[in-house]
């Protein structure tokens, strides 16, 4: 799961260092799941990914990163609970930083290795 192209100068949909601000802002207001469930990891995740900034969520430039994140979420909650379904928004709130991601992926291990 790559992050947003925030600080990339080399990628064509770059987002603004204002864009870039407010989704670590945004992504910092995250708060951790108090508890390893699929409801509380599922909540987390919609947080995380909804603090994606608007270049990353909107058009073809980052298509098929959008679709391999969602698949990367979706997969990993899966494993937690494969009967439930997590709705993800790309943007909904407003950069994923890769110590959430890291912290995500280890709290559903955590959640997997409980079972």
């Amino acid at each position: 799961m790559r992050p947003p192209p925030c600080d990339d100068p080399t990628d064509a949909a770059r987002c603004t260092t204002d864009e870039g601000t407010k989704a670590q802002a945004c992504i910092d207001a995250v708060a951790e799941p108090s508890a390893v469930t699929y409801e509380s990891l599922c909540t987390y995740v919609q947080g995380m990914y909804g603090c994606y900034p608007p270049c990353f969520c909107s058009g073809d430039e980052h298509k098929a990163d959008r679709e391999a994140t969602e698949e990367g979420f979706s997969g990993m909650l899966k494993l937690a609970d494969s009967t439930k379904t997590c709705k993800l928004k790309c943007g909904s709130a407003a950069g994923l930083r890769a110590g959430a991601v890291t912290t995500l992926l280890l709290a559903a291990f955590a959640l997997l290795a409980g079972h």
